[in-house]
């Protein structure tokens, strides 16, 4: 009976499967360290009793405010963008160009920046202001922008946690 023998080669398999062995999780959004700040409020900036996480609450899900949702609706139409900016960090982690966690943090990075961006740049779909908060805070202009002191839109940041 002739025998047979069987070699095993690992030509760089086992180095990415331990690079990318885990699970990552990053959340992009308002967190719990600047949420919480006072939000500021007026022509003159004074705090509003409200925390920044209490505003983006109101606009994001539409509570006592037409909806502006900065977070679901960016990601909604940036769906496509957001996979490939996923699918190119986790290249760079495959082939241990960098860690696991450091292509998270580029990533959430970058997600977060562009949400920034793209609010700035004020998103289609938006109601206007209502009339009685325009003429509380912006003389009555119902087309000022509902950026008035970037609290909010500087509050969007992400976190990076092993899942």
């Amino acid at each position: 009976m002739a025998r047979s023998r069987v070699t095993e080669r690992d030509h760089g398999a086992a180095k990415v499967v331990k690079a990318v062995e885990g699970q990552m999780s990053v959340k992009v959004g308002i967190m719990s360290d600047k949420g919480s700040a006072p939000k500021k409020g007026g022509t003159a900036g004074a705090p509003t009793g409200n925390t920044v996480l209490d505003v983006a609450n109101q606009h994001e899900f539409g509570i006592g405010v037409p909806r502006r949702s900065f977070v679901g609706q960016f990601n909604d139409e940036n769906e496509a963008e957001l996979f490939k900016w996923l699918e190119l960090v986790s290249k760079q982690v495959a082939e241990s160009k960098i860690t696991k966690r450091a292509g998270a943090g580029q990533f959430g990075s970058k997600v977060a920046n562009e949400n920034k961006d793209w609010m700035s740049r004020g998103p289609a779909g938006w109601q206007p202001l209502s009339q009685a908060y325009a003429d509380k805070h912006h003389g009555g202009d119902r087309t000022a922008r509902l950026i008035l002191w970037g609290q909010l839109r500087s509050s969007i940041t992400h976190q990076v946690e092993e899942a």
